[in-house]
């Protein structure tokens, strides 16, 4: 993983499909303010790349996400997690594209 820090939302995504990852985009900005997972980390194909950008957060959808990968958004987010069950997500407590404020409790249900 490279640092996409402070580069373009849309280059840094087209770089990260070239490399067989999954941008998702926390936000509406057009700059990259953070990323999870860091710089330096070691990845497999297909893996989900967290993209936050300036200005307001927006809640992704998760359905089918791992718990590891819905622990990455909280830490990106600050949103604080309470899951129930085992396997992958099949319902959120935020819809997709609602703002997320650090701090707000996000419920999921995992199958």
């Amino acid at each position: 993983m490279e640092s996409y820090k402070e580069k373009s939302v849309k280059n840094s995504v087209s770089i990260l499909k070239d490399k067989g990852l999954e941008p998702i985009i926390l936000g509406q900005g057009e700059k990259v303010v953070e990323t999870e997972p860091i710089k330096g980390t070691e990845l497999l194909k297909g893996s989900k790349v967290l993209i936050k950008t300036e200005g307001k957060m927006v809640m992704p959808d998760i359905t089918g996400w791992s718990l590891s990968d819905v622990m990455k958004l909280s830490s990106l987010t600050g949103l604080e997690i309470q899951h129930e069950g085992n396997g992958f997500v099949s319902s959120q407590s935020i819809g997709e594209g609602k703002e997320i404020k650090e701090g707000s409790k996000l419920s999921i249900k995992l199958k």
